[in-house]
Parts: C-alpha cells; sequence; structure tokens
C-alpha cells in the first residue's frame, strides 16, 4: 500500500488555541517514548560499523519500533461465551488417526484431502491497540489463516484410514510475528479514523505491509496444486500432505496486487478463472447473470440443536463425469456443537440432502468456525 505525503494547515489567532487538547495529549505521550530510544540504539548499534546505509536502516527501523511500543498499548480482545468457538486452536502436529463415530464411509467415497480454510490468531485472540490518536481493532475475520484437513486413504484391504491435522498458513507476515513473539501490526481495519491512518502507515513504513498478509478465506486448486487465499494479498502455495507453505504464487510474475479469494474454474476447459482487486487503477469488474425463471428445488439438512457448520464442500463419486446427476456425491462439513464444545466431520448423502449423514467423524480438537473448503481427490482412482 503506497502511503502519500500531505499538507496540514493550522490556523491559530489569540482569541483562539492553536493546538487542540488531544495534540497536546499526544506532544506530551510522545517525550517519554523517546527516552528509551537512544539507550535501545546503543545496545543494538556497534559503534565500529562500517555499512553505513545498513546502519541508518537499523537504526530507523529501532526507533520506529521503540516509538511505537512507547505509543501504543496492545489489549487482547476477549472471548465472551457466546463466542467461545471463535477462539484460536493449538497446532497438533503430525496428523491424528481418527474414526466414525456413528455410521461409516461408503465404499465408493473417493480418497482424498478434505481442506477448510479459517482464521486462528497467532497470539491467542485478536487484539486492540490505544494510542494518542484513538483506539484501533482487529475484527474476527482477522486472524491468521490455519487449515484444517482429513486425509481419506484406503488400506489394502479396503478398509478405511482417516486422520486429521491443523497448520499454520505461514505468510511473510505471519513468519515476522512469529519471530519476533509478539504483536507487531498495528490494527489497521477498524477503529478511530486518524488512529486507523496511523496505524497503516506506521505498518507499512516498518514491516513493509500495511496490514498483515491473513490467507485465511478460502483454498482452492489448480493444475493439480493446492492454494489459500484471502482478498488482501496473493495465493499462497500449499502442499496438500504436510501443509507446508511454498510461499507466493504470483502467475509466473505477471501479477502482483490482491485476487478475489472466490475463483472459479471452467468446467470443461479447467481454466481458472479468477479477478485482481485494488484501491489504486486499473479497476476491472466483471459479471455475469442468467435470466432464468426455471424453478430451482430448495432442501434443508437440519442439525442437532445449538450446531453450526462450516467449510461445506460437494465430493463428486469417483467416476463422475457430464451427464450424470449434479447430486451423485456426498457434502462433508465440519460441524461444531456449541452445548459440547466438540467438533465433526458430517458426510451427508447428497441425494438425502434432508436425511441424516451417512457418516460422523470425531475429531481430536474442537475446530474454531471458520470459511471455505475444497475436497481434493486423489488423483487416477480406478
Amino acid at each position: 500500500m503506497a502511503v502519500s505525503p500531505f499538507a496540514l494547515h493550522v490556523n491559530a489567532s489569540t482569541n483562539r488555541h492553536s493546538i487542540s487538547p488531544s495534540f497536546d495529549h499526544l506532544r506530551k505521550s510522545i517525550s517519554p517514548a523517546l527516552k528509551p530510544i537512544w539507550r535501545e540504539l546503543q545496545q543494538q548499534l556497534p559503534l565500529n560499523k562500517i555499512d553505513v546505509s545498513k546502519t541508518v536502516r537499523k537504526a530507523s527501523a529501532i526507533v520506529l519500533d521503540v516509538l511505537v511500543d512507547g505509543l501504543y498499548r496492545f489489549v487482547d480482545q476477549p472471548y465472551p461465551p457466546s463466542q467461545k468457538n471463535f477462539a484460536p486452536v493449538q497446532e497438533i502436529g503430525e496428523a491424528v488417526e481418527v474414526a466414525c463415530l456413528e455410521g461409516q464411509l461408503p465404499a465408493d467415497f473417493p480418497e482424498g484431502v478434505f481442506i477448510r480454510n479459517g482464521p486462528n490468531p497467532q497470539f491467542g485472540c485478536l487484539q486492540s491497540a490505544a494510542s494518542p490518536l484513538g483506539i484501533t481493532n482487529e475484527t474476527w475475520v482477522e486472524g491468521e489463516g490455519m487449515l484444517h484437513v482429513l486425509f481419506f486413504k484406503k488400506t489394502c484391504d479396503s478398509d478405511w484410514s482417516i486422520s486429521y491435522k491443523n497448520k499454520y498458513i505461514e505468510s511473510e507476515t505471519f513468519k515476522l510475528e512469529k519471530q519476533r513473539n509478539k504483536p507487531s501490526f498495528i490494527p489497521a481495519i477498524e477503529g478511530d479514523p486518524l488512529a486507523v491512518l496511523a496505524a497503516v502507515s506506521l505498518n507499512q513504513i516498518r514491516l513493509n505491509a500495511g496490514n498483515k498478509f491473513l490467507c485465511n478465506t478460502s483454498v482452492f486448486e489448480h493444475s493439480g496444486k493446492l492454494y489459500a487465499i484471502a482478498e488482501n494479498y496473493l495465493p499462497h502455495e500449499i502442499d496438500s500432505q504436510t501443509l507446508e507453505t511454498f510461499g507466493v504464487w504470483d502467475f509466473n510474475g505477471d501479477w502482483s496486487r490482491p485476487c478475489t479469494s472466490h475463483p472459479k474454474k471452467a468446467p470443461r476447459s479447467g481454466e481458472l478463472v479468477i479477478m485482481g482487486i485494488d484501491v489504486k487503477k486499473p479497476f476491472y469488474v466483471v459479471g455475469v447473470e442468467e435470466d432464468s425463471q426455471q424453478a430451482v428445488k430448495v432442501e434443508y439438512h437440519k442439525f442437532a440443536e445449538s450446531s453450526f457448520c462450516s467449510g461445506s464442500v460437494f465430493v463428486a463419486k469417483n467416476g463422475s463425469a457430464e451427464g450424470e446427476d449434479d447430486d451423485d456425491g456426498w457434502i462433508a462439513t465440519f460441524v461444531h456443537s456449541e452445548a459440547s464444545d466438540e467438533t465433526q466431520v458430517h458426510i451427508i448423502d447428497a441425494k438425502d440432502f434432508e436425511g441424516g449423514p451417512v457418516a460422523k467423524i470425531r475429531l481430536p480438537q474442537r475446530v474454531p468456525y471458520g470459511f471455505h473448503g475444497i475436497f481434493m481427490a486423489t488423483p487416477n482412482q480406478s
């Protein structure tokens, strides 16, 4: 995000204060913040440093960090009882074997991976930041992206082996804050206008990004590769088996702007249809609408009381081809019970959507509410 300089014109007279109380408060707040800067510079920069340009850059970074630490007070946002499943969870490490709690997977259910993306704040909760300019807050959609994955494999005896794993998407801003071991980006989405403007500017100058690359909204497949994405940055390529983050995908150098997190694949050609968005020109908008009066049949699947789903995907049967019914397969979805605080994965027959799940899979830990998912079938299944 580019930061443009601007001029501030102040009118003053003998009958009017030229400095507002809030500005005076800001001046008084800055003074104590500057005191530790010289001490920090002495500790971090050796006197015999030869690389002047590198020294200047490091000194500037130290000054800005100390200034932010002095002016801003980061506060954890509490989770009320009604929002307890928005709280983050830890990575469990290696994949854990899980089993069906009820029912069983159909024999013709495809092998593959069911992946869901969603926000999971790295430092335990969302942050607010208070400063003399006001307060800024992270919103509930801003946690760092975490993938929750179920692996479906068949053994040599044609029995099902199911395992679960979760892992953070390690964007550059995620790794930066992980290395610092503390929240470093000032919240910049919601808050008092001047405080938001200052937060974006300071983030850009200090950390080379106005806000974090969250990568927490969606996942999609293209040419056999898995990508995770959010609206504010480029997609990140992910290993579908280990969940390691390979890095940013910039379309082989052809694109450097944020992308929509809802790309679509052309059914016959396999081409990826995706649009880029940015606050700067050029702007691009495309829309397609079909004027159809044909009635659509709507069915509802009811979950148990106080249970909610996320990341639902359609899983086509093995060998499904054009011309077969659109509901020839299953719906897979993460379901969380507020009553028991447990999360399961339900497999629902799409041809009997109003009926009960054909299988319920218990997970080793709860899965926070999140966004979109995908099922990637293992290729070359007979």
